[in-house]
């Protein structure tokens, strides 16, 4: 009964001390964010919202942002439909080299971010194609997009295979099939594989650096800000990141009732 107690005891301490490991600086940037002597440092003076008032003055700070919202969506756009392809041709057919097709799909997951994002430097500069937040979506697809694929792949897989042929049965054409049956039963994987694409992209910051040009996002920006220190201004769009997020988590549970045990 002891050792039960302890071995209960122990392992809600460890829980503890994870949870604290992992949101406690979450929490310092949040609260800083707040602080009106503007240094990241104890005590703490306040509270003001002139930072998030600095922020949202910023017109690099706001240019940024649109393009981080812009390369985030149109890459989620282009893995879904890359990789909903992608995975039904993984898990529904079989066709010779399909492990070696699934292979170069997790590629991008090995290797470094920094290699990537030079090699698509290379790549766009030597057929002179201009770089732009087009060319930055490209690089972000290409890196998220085994998320999407294999989330999908692993949903594909686990359906029954007779469905479609059941909807054909009762008269349903290909498309109307997958519109009706097939894709309210992928709904939720898809959502969530969405919601890891836009969290990645958002944050991504090495392959945006060497393929978006002249543009930035808001994870360059606060990289320019932060080699002259910690601004505050940086715990601000930090804690506008994390409430973008919670909200991001909050319409995965609405809309697709995918349920976080």
């Amino acid at each position: 009964m002891n050792q039960g107690r302890f071995s209960t005891f122990a392992f809600s301490l460890y829980t503890a001390i994870l949870l604290v490991f992992l949101f406690a600086p979450i929490a310092i940037v949040v609260l800083f964010s707040f602080d009106a002597k503007g240094l990241a440092a104890f005590p703490f003076e306040g509270p003001t919202t002139e930072w998030y008032m600095s922020v949202a003055r910023d017109p690099i700070m706001r240019k940024a942002a649109v393009n981080s919202v812009f390369v985030a969506l149109g890459t989620t756009i282009c893995c879904i439909l890359i990789g909903t392809s992608a995975a039904f041709a993984i898990a529904r057919f079989r066709f010779r080299r399909a492990s070696l097709f699934a292979g170069l799909m997790a590629l991008p997951l090995l290797l470094p971010h920094l290699l990537l994002g030079i090699s698509l430097l290379s790549f766009f500069t030597s057929l002179g194609i201009g770089l732009s937040v087009w060319t930055a979506i490209i690089g972000h697809v290409l890196i998220t997009l085994p998320f999407m694929v294999f989330t999908l792949t692993s949903r594909i897989a686990s359906l029954d295979p007779q469905i479609p042929e059941a909807a054909a049965t009762l008269g349903a054409n290909p498309a109307q099939a997958f519109y009706r049956v097939t894709l309210p039963l992928i709904r939720s994987a898809m959502v969530g594989a969405a919601l890891l694409v836009v969290a990645w992209s958002l944050d991504e910051f090495s392959v945006s650096f060497f393929t978006i040009g002249s543009d930035n996002t808001l994870p360059i920006v606060i990289w320019g800000q932060m080699r002259a220190g910690v601004s505050p201004t940086v715990n601000a769009i930090s804690a506008i990141m994390v409430l973008a997020t919670i909200l991001l988590i909050y319409v995965v549970h609405r809309v697709s009732d995918i349920r976080f045990q």
